[in-house]
């Protein structure tokens, strides 16, 4: 038996090196397309790094109708806190906030944005609050600022409690104004319902 423990504590630790090694690896590949339009960039909506700028375009032929309620769902279980990562901002909730830009961008009003960040999976220790994220990783909550601007701008972030549960996580260590599922599927169902149009967050894009 501790043969075995001891086999799994092993896999589990390369298995962490080797997605770390891939998330570094993704974000050099990301920067060095990315790299050339630094100078160019806009952030119509949400400030933040390269990762949630717009690169500006002309003579766009199909736009959005600016005055129209968009309602955007973003399904949020990418791990921002693999080795070397953690003092890095979660690039799921970068994406969200390109997205969020690139939607502005095109010309619809941020009034008429509604979106709503549904969390789970290992994307919960993102919002975990400063004393709790330092606890953990010995370092301030890297995604804080974002989180801040998202939320000053209207968006919901709905975390899932059977996450909660399954991680040991406390109420009392999420970031502020946090709300809870009763699961994520739950939450899925209930906006896509309501007409919301779904991003699902996990790395892959």
């Amino acid at each position: 038996m501790k043969f075995i423990k001891n086999n799994l504590l092993l896999l589990s630790l390369l298995l962490s090196s080797l997605f770390s090694n891939a998330q570094t690896s993704s974000r050099d590949s990301k920067a060095a397309k990315m790299d050339p339009f630094i100078p160019v960039l806009e952030y119509p909506l949400i400030e933040g790094s390269k990762w949630t700028g717009v690169i500006p375009l002309k003579n766009v032929t199909d736009k959005p109708e600016a005055s129209t309620v968009y309602k955007l769902l973003f399904d949020l279980t990418q791990n921002g806190t693999a080795t070397g990562m953690e003092d890095q901002p979660n690039e799921g909730l970068e994406e969200i906030a390109r997205i969020l830009n690139l939607h502005v961008a095109s010309g619809i009003q941020p009034k008429n944005l509604k979106s709503v960040v549904i969390v789970h999976s290992a994307a919960i220790l993102s919002i975990l609050n400063s004393a709790a994220y330092e606890k953990k990783f010995n370092c301030s909550n890297p995604n804080a600022d974002l989180i801040d601007q998202m939320q000053k701008v209207g968006v919901r972030f709905v975390l899932c409690g059977q996450t909660m549960n399954l991680r040991g996580v406390d109420g009392a260590e999420l970031y502020k104004n946090i709300f809870i599922a009763e699961a994520a599927k739950v939450a899925l169902t209930k906006y896509q319902t309501a007409g919301y149009v779904l991003f699902n967050i996990s790395g892959t894009h």
